[in-house]
């Protein structure tokens, strides 16, 4: 066996000893937080949550692992992992101290019944959840589908050490175990009543209590946590869905921690820059567009309606804080393509448009486009592009504010989106492969020729010299040829934290700290 083992750090030293003697003698009476969630809670289980409940699935159905501001992997449930020569196995060793918040122990077959029940078709979001980076194991997808009941890739070796067995080698899984989605919960509890979420068996320093009719969450310490105290005793969520409340909100010292995904990006830059806190990611916003649904199944259409819409003078001049980006792996990552351009062309775009199965705008039905009114910057940007639609092609487009895409069947869906992995095989695999999870949710089927590319470029070892071209043509592919990604913004996310919340920080998995953090007196 090759090891790549995490050496366990020991902390010996209780937090407050860690601080400034001027920050020990100056903490709050009372370590209380109230922080703003994102949007109302859907689910809890950390399988199918997205951004608005990661703050809080890393200290209550916590990971195997945490990642670092920095991205790199820390013990949480375990103590460390191994990799095998040929990098399909995955052996990793839990902490024999750790219990759930009931007290009962959390062992290798712990993470096997939570994964096995977290991946359930019934159990995931139409995004794909845990199912997007746990489809290479081996037995998984059978147990997604409901063929079988056992993922005969998690193999408990004994009570404290599990092997994960993979269908084909994957760059940098390992940083799988360290995503949120990875968090544990209790399998042999009463999972699939909804009533039970208001109150779950947890795994780490804090447990929670939800009342979704009121859409209120509360955090308390764990009785049971089982690693290094923590100092904060209670952490309030309230709802604040409009964007210009919450910064009232945090203006009245009302809330101490807020995550802005963009819609206050230029009142912030400007008036608490010291206050912000940038979310490290690898993510961006962008448009994916359907060929299933008319008019845009003519690949003609699709590369019509791109390149007439200047999106990088569009978003530059509405939001000019907003990185604009034309690709879908970003410059953090390996095999970033700084080549690529997404052209602005409005005479090419009625050159593809006359080439298209409808040769001329009065031909074309009305384009749909969806976008969530939560994010409501996207209203501006979207106008702009449909002013723009018409001036170039003459082609009407009808927006669509929604709360959800549940029951929308349109042409063009604006999404966000970025690597549970920091390797273009991971991001990449979700649009371009046959069964990939942002494909399917976008109602955009590959053609065989593109699914064929990404098949060869998993298959290939990570010192490939082809490796980074190969991936590099199935993103131009996507984005130019096939016109069915659109990047458009990298993730402008920031947490706003009072200067009186000392320790805090986040990593790409926009999560909290929230067990190292202490609330000084203000």
């Amino acid at each position: 066996m090759k090891k790549h083992r995490l050496a366990l750090i020991f902390v010996v030293l209780l937090l407050a000893s860690l601080l400034p003697v001027s920050a020990q003698d100056n903490l709050a009476e009372e370590q209380v937080v109230t922080a703003i969630m994102e949007s109302a809670v859907s689910t809890l289980h950390p399988s199918a949550v997205g951004g608005a409940q990661r703050d809080w699935t890393r200290v209550t159905f916590a990971a195997p692992f945490v990642r670092t501001p920095s991205g790199e992997l820390e013990p949480w449930l375990a103590t460390g992992y191994e990799v095998s020569d040929d990098g399909m196995e995955y052996t990793i060793t839990l902490d024999p101290d750790a219990m759930f918040s009931d007290g009962t122990p959390i062992t290798a077959t712990s993470l096997k019944e939570a994964w096995e029940w977290g991946i359930k078709a019934e159990n995931l979001p139409g995004w794909g959840g845990l199912m997007t980076i746990f489809q290479p194991i081996v037995g998984i997808p059978e147990v997604s589908s409901g063929e079988s009941d056992d993922a005969e890739g998690l193999v408990v070796v004994d009570d404290h050490t599990l092997t994960i067995v993979l269908s084909r080698p994957v760059i940098g899984f390992q940083d799988a175990l360290g995503s949120y989605m990875t968090g544990i919960v209790k399998a042999d509890d009463d999972l699939d009543n909804p009533d039970y979420w208001r109150n779950p068996t947890t795994a780490g320093p804090y447990v929670l209590t939800w009342n979704p009719d009121t859409n209120e969450l509360d955090m308390t310490q764990n009785p049971n946590w089982w690693g290094d105290p923590v100092t904060v005793e209670e952490i309030h969520y309230r709802l604040i869905p409009d964007a210009q409340t919450k910064l009232i909100a945090y203006e009245n010292d009302e809330v101490a921690i807020f995550k802005d995904t963009g819609t206050l990006l230029n009142q912030i830059s400007e008036s608490y820059p010291e206050q912000m806190v940038p979310i490290p990611g690898l993510g961006f916003f962008f448009l994916a567009v359907s060929n299933n649904v008319e008019p845009t199944t003519d690949v003609h259409l699709r590369r019509a309606l791109l390149y007439a819409i200047d999106h990088e003078q569009v978003i530059g001049a509405l939001f000019p804080n907003h990185p604009v980006v034309s690709t879908i792996v970003q410059s953090s990552t390996t095999c970033y393509n700084a080549d690529l351009v997404i052209p602005y062309d409005p005479a090419l775009a009625q050159e593809e448009l006359a080439m298209s199965e409808y040769g001329s705008a009065e031909n074309v039905p009305p384009v749909q486009v969806y976008f969530y009114t939560s994010i409501d910057f996207w209203g501006r940007i979207l106008t702009a592009y449909q002013q723009q639609w018409q001036e170039n092609l003459g082609i009407e487009v009808q927006l669509n504010g929604v709360d959800t895409y549940d029951d929308a069947i349109g042409n063009v869906y604006r999404f966000s989106g970025g690597p549970t992995i920091n390797d273009p095989s991971d991001i990449l695999t979700r649009f371009a492969a046959a069964d990939g999870s942002y494909a399917a949710v976008a109602n955009y089927t590959p053609p065989a020729e593109l699914s064929a590319m990404i098949e060869e470029a998993n298959a290939l070892p990570a010192d490939d010299e082809g490796r980074c071209a190969l991936y590099q043509a199935v993103e131009e592919q996507l984005i130019i040829e096939e016109a069915a990604i659109w990047p458009q913004i990298g993730v402008p996310y920031n947490w706003m934290v009072k200067p009186y919340i000392q320790g805090f920080e986040t990593s790409l998995n926009q999560d909290i700290n929230w067990e190292d953090i202490v609330v000084l007196a203000h």
